[in-house]
Order: C-alpha cells, then sequence, then structure tokens
C-alpha cells in the first residue's frame, strides 16, 4: 500500500505539531489527501452504495470514449477501452465490481472556511488487504459532465434525484483516511479524527442545489372482481373499464401506443374490442411532515397482458375522458383505488411485501423504510 501511495505528487508540505500527529488542517495550504471508500462499508440506510453506482457510470464514461482512464495519477499512460476490456478478462473480473474507490483530494482552509477540490479516482479490487487488480486513474474533470448530471441509483431508502456531485462533495458516504498531507493514516481512530477536525472545526457548504427528497413509487392496478362491494377495488376497475372505452373510441390513439402502423388493411379490418386488464402507474412521491402529495408521471397500460408505450402526464392530461367525474390525474391523485407497488425508486419490490412498503410510506421514516419492513415481518 505505501509503494503504491508513495508515486502520489504532493504538491505542499505538511505542517504538523512537534509531537508529529495530525492536529488540523494547516490553514492556507492546501494539503493533499487520499482516501477510500469501501464498498462493504457502506449502510443500505444511505439509500444507495456510492461504489457500485460511481464505478458503472465512470466505466460507461469511458468504454463511450467520454472520459479518459490513466494508469496512475502521474497519468504517463492513457488506457484505451480496449486495453481495460484486456485488463477484466486477465484478471477475471469487472472493473464495475470493484471493492475500493482512491480518491484524491487538496483540502484547504481560510478563515475557517474548509475548501475541498477533487483531483481524481483510483479504481481497484482489493481482498485481504492487498491490492489484486489497479483499474487506473480518472480525472474528475473529466468525469464532471456524467458527475454533474447523473443521478445514483437508490433503493427505497434514498431519494430519487440525488446527483453523483452532491454525494460525492457533502460526502455522504462511509470513507476511511489513508494519507493526510506527507502523513500515511495507520488506523481508523485517527482517520476519524482528522475528519472530524477538518469538517467540524471549519465551515464546510459547498456550493450545491438543495436536494430534492422525493421517492419514485411504481404500482400496478389490477382488474379484480373476486369481492364485492369493496370500494377501492370498484374504482380501480373503473379506471379500468375507462381507459378500454377511451382506446376502442379512439382507435388512432390505441395504434400509436400499441407501435401498430395505421394502414388501409387496418381500416377495413379494425382491431378487435380492446380490453385493459392492468395498468403500471410512475409518480413522484413528496413527504412535507405528515403530508405526502403524489405527482403522476406517466402511465404504462396493458391489453391481452402486454403493455403499450409509456404514456407521459401531458399525454394522459390531454386525452378528453374522465374517471368517476375527474380527470385521470387527478383521479389518481385521490389513492382511492387497490394498487400493488412493485417498485421504490430503483429497488424492485416483491408482491407479497408491497402492503407492508406501502404502510411503510406512509408511516416511517423516509431513511428506514426497509428496515420498517424488516422489522414488522
Amino acid at each position: 500500500m505505501k509503494k503504491r501511495i508513495s508515486t502520489v505528487i504532493l504538491y505542499f508540505c505538511l505542517v504538523i505539531m512537534a509531537s508529529e500527529k495530525i492536529d488540523a488542517v494547516p490553514s492556507s495550504d492546501a494539503v493533499p489527501v487520499i482516501f477510500s471508500i469501501v464498498k462493504a462499508e457502506q449502510p443500505d440506510s444511505l439509500g444507495y452504495n456510492i461504489v457500485s453506482g460511481l464505478a458503472s457510470l465512470i466505466y460507461n464514461g469511458i468504454v463511450d470514449g467520454k472520459i479518459k482512464l490513466w494508469d496512475s495519477q502521474k497519468k504517463q499512460l492513457q488506457l484505451m477501452p480496449a486495453t481495460l476490456l484486456a485488463i477484466e478478462k486477465s484478471g477475471n473480473t469487472q472493473f464495475t465490481a470493484v471493492e475500493n474507490i482512491f480518491v484524491y483530494e487538496l483540502w484547504e482552509t481560510k478563515k475557517s472556511q474548509l475548501k475541498v477540490k477533487t483531483l481524481g479516482f483510483e479504481f481497484a479490487k482489493k481482498t485481504n488487504g492487498k491490492v489484486e487488480i489497479n483499474y487506473g486513474y480518472v480525472e474528475y474533470n473529466d468525469a464532471l459532465n456524467l458527475i454533474k448530471t447523473s443521478y445514483v441509483e437508490t433503493n427505497a431508502d434514498g431519494y430519487c434525484f440525488v446527483p453523483y456531485e452532491w454525494v460525492l462533495k457533502m460526502k455522504k458516504y462511509n470513507y476511511n483516511m489513508i494519507q493526510f498531507g506527507q502523513e500515511i493514516v495507520k488506523t481508523k481512530d485517527e482517520s476519524e479524527r482528522i475528519k472530524k477536525l477538518a469538517f467540524e472545526r471549519n465551515i464546510y457548504s459547498p456550493d450545491l442545489e438543495e436536494l430534492i427528497v422525493d421517492k419514485r413509487v411504481s404500482y400496478f392496478i389490477t382488474e379484480n372482481h373476486r369481492l364485492k362491494d369493496d370500494k377501492t377495488l370498484d374504482n380501480g376497475n373503473l379506471l379500468l373499464s375507462s381507459l378500454a372505452e377511451y382506446l376502442n373510441n379512439n382507435m388512432s390513439i390505441y395504434y400509436h401506443l400499441a407501435e401498430i402502423p395505421f394502414t388501409d388493411s387496418l381500416l377495413n379490418n379494425p382491431t378487435k374490442h380492446i380490453r385493459v386488464g392492468k395498468v403500471e402507474i410512475t409518480e413522484t412521491w413528496d413527504k412535507n411532515g405528515d403530508y405526502i402529495s403524489f405527482q403522476p408521471d406517466s402511465i404504462i397500460i396493458f391489453v391481452n397482458d402486454s403493455p403499450l408505450k409509456s404514456v407521459a402526464k401531458e399525454e394522459f392530461n390531454s386525452w378528453d375522458m374522465v374517471v368517476n367525474f375527474k380527470g385521470i390525474e387527478d383521479f389518481l391523485k385521490e389513492k382511492q383505488f387497490f394498487y400493488v407497488i412493485n417498485k421504490i425508486n430503483n429497488q424492485a419490490i416483491e408482491k407479497a411485501k408491497s402492503y407492508k412498503y406501502q404502510q411503510a410510506l406512509f408511516n416511517a421514516d423516509w431513511k428506514q423504510i426497509n428496515k420498517y419492513v424488516k422489522e414488522s415481518e
């Protein structure tokens, strides 16, 4: 590990105490630091694993030719996508399955203001304390466009619009200091002390937009006539029959959604009666205190168990149809129907646990959705 770190170019000297212990980030000097983000040390409650997510994002950028991969921080040799694929093949492993990301930064304090500049990332497969495969180094600025415009894939505990830039700058992940200035950080206690002195004794406020704390929720409404006088089932069935009636009266819309060319043969031999047996709704849910608001984003209509093209809210809001004297959007917002949640953010939800997740969304801390469900089993 020391041999690998010794290759890092140190731009400034660290000001340390006579005892040779690190007691603060020196003011006015930018201190080069290296820390490691370990995949296995990221808690589920974060809602994401930054190691898995960032590795996939960077990998796709490298393969697409949008990001340059270098042999090390010295950038003496650029590794082309074909070389990366060869490294994966020879090691019988994958870049996207890395266990560690090493982050290179400069930390600087000025008048109690902590400034952090990220220089780049090194990706490695590490087991038993040894680096087995070093895939290479990527400059932060080279990947900045993807980092700014891409969202982290989150589970049910996370939020649906979390930019990679926000996670990286806010350091919302577990990490261990490896090197601070010229000092090798040998223990976790020392690592935690450095982080505490840097971020708690100084003001750290990166220029970022406020995080949107919404969740993306998808659910099915399926035709169900098993129970009589069940208002929630009746309302769901009403939505499906209303959609079927609308499509039967507007065949051009059905052909468009089914991606069927509208030809003379269809005019002479029109499609038989359309039956809608299920829909999948995707919404953005926002929680303010105990109140949850719902914003329908899209609908996928299933005809004979086959999905049609997704319909965005702008399109279905333009349809001249009502459900129980309401437009589709208003009907969906009221939630007076039976539905089965199948996905929260990027996490698939088992049908058997759908109701528990629904209860968690309404009753639990939104950062503890999975914990709430697990404890209720």
